[in-house]
């Protein structure tokens, strides 16, 4: 098989194929398969789908610039010697979440909760699944309003996001970045589907009520 083959593989195939050549064995108790084509191109290929989105995952939960490589390289060794375990009743975009999501809590467990802010991080430049509350809030803003609002409205929800709790800001994350189902979100995080549920709405409540102070603030100064 082809890299230009490997490329067009769903997920699924992909996981099959690897599990096929593995023969359901961890891959360092396979002697061939350093410099294996069909192993290594599919690997590469699972690195290059989700190389930036989890990155971007672990950076908005891991604020810490310097980690974030080793924290990376870290959650595709785990990839690379449990994709022999992989289920096909789970997604795999599941699975491979809930790795970068135990390997993000443990280092912030193992070092300490670091607010350091990422700058000129392509991974981390803001919630863009809440981008449609700044155009809301600016219809009728002039440019340079615009671009006060923007920056004030990033700056109100950066400062609430880091005040959440490690599985808050997850489940914030995986809802409104990734489109996750409440029950796939419960199994990457380790939680009951009921408690992710009751979990969101809290942090709705939160991000609603400080946004409304926003308003209201800006009111007054108009």
């Amino acid at each position: 098989m082809t890299k230009e083959e490997i490329a067009k593989l769903s997920e699924y195939q992909l996981v099959r194929e690897l599990q096929r050549h593995l023969k359901r064995k961890p891959v360092i108790e396979l002697k061939e398969y350093f410099n294996h084509p069909v192993i290594d191109s599919c690997f590469e290929e699972i690195y290059r789908r989700f190389q930036k989105p989890l990155m971007f995952y672990c950076s908005r939960l891991v604020y810490d610039k310097d980690a974030l490589d080793d924290i990376f390289h870290e959650i595709f060794i785990n990839v690379y010697l449990n994709i022999h375990r992989f289920r096909f009743k789970k997604t795999f975009n599941a699975w491979i979440y809930r790795i970068a999501h135990n390997v993000s809590i443990n280092f912030l467990k193992k070092h300490g909760h670091n607010e350091k802010l990422i700058i000129n991080n392509e991974y981390a430049d803001g919630l863009t699944g809440l981008e449609y509350l700044e155009f809301r809030m600016m219809e009728n803003e002039s440019t340079v309003e615009k671009y006060a609002i923007t920056r004030e409205l990033r700056e109100k929800i950066d400062m609430v996001f880091k005040k959440l709790d490690h599985d808050s800001k997850a489940v914030f994350l995986l809802k409104n970045e990734f489109n996750f189902t409440f029950d796939e979100i419960a199994e990457i995080i380790g939680m009951s589907s009921r408690h992710v549920k009751s979990k969101y709405r809290q942090i709705a409540d939160i991000f609603k009520n400080e946004l409304d102070k926003l308003q209201i603030n800006r009111g007054h100064l108009d």
